[in-house]
């Protein structure tokens, strides 16, 4: 989980599944302290300059809202994701209508790799809220393909006077 704050989504996923190997990402020193204490596995402190060859099965996130950093989280976790791999996010909805070139990739993005998103309303309004934001969020749903294995030979071209052809091989 990048940006993992207290840890409430790492909790969840480690009452639920007691045999996942955890790993977290926190900027602040006091809440990767907290995170430590709970036992969860802290790999680095700024997921947008994380770098890893490793690539991870499940990827749960509740990135910053601001300034459009969540869409950058999304795509970033979507190339740290397994093939076969599931990624949930909780974003802002800004994306969902704002017309800056950044949100319209991004939803060409998430349409084109088949994700989902859903309306959560004012999800952190409730005084139960670790960080209270009064921000409407989604929940985006994204299922990265898996390898086949087959190797596929690419499209065999044959150029005669004007006419192109493409045959699959």
């Amino acid at each position: 989980e990048p940006s993992a704050g207290k840890g409430d989504l790492a909790d969840a996923v480690k009452e639920a599944q007691p045999e996942a190997d955890i790993k977290v990402i926190e900027p602040l020193s006091d809440l990767r302290e907290i995170l430590e204490m709970k036992n969860h596995e802290v790999i680095d402190t700024n997921f947008e300059r994380f770098e890893t060859d490793q690539k991870f099965d499940r990827i749960i996130m509740n990135p910053p809202f601001s300034k459009n950093r969540d869409i950058r989280h999304v795509r970033k976790a979507y190339d740290l994701l397994a093939p076969g791999g599931k990624m949930i996010a909780i974003m802002g909805n800004h994306f969902t209508f704002a017309n800056d070139k950044e949100s319209v990739e991004f939803r060409d993005w998430l349409d084109g790799v088949g994700g989902t998103s859903e309306n959560l309303g004012q999800a952190f309004a409730g005084k139960d809220a670790f960080r209270q934001t009064g921000v409407n969020s989604q929940l985006v749903a994204i299922e990265k393909p898996a390898e086949t294995g087959i190797k596929s030979e690419p499209d065999k071209t044959e150029v005669s006077d004007q006419t192109i052809v493409t045959r699959p091989a």
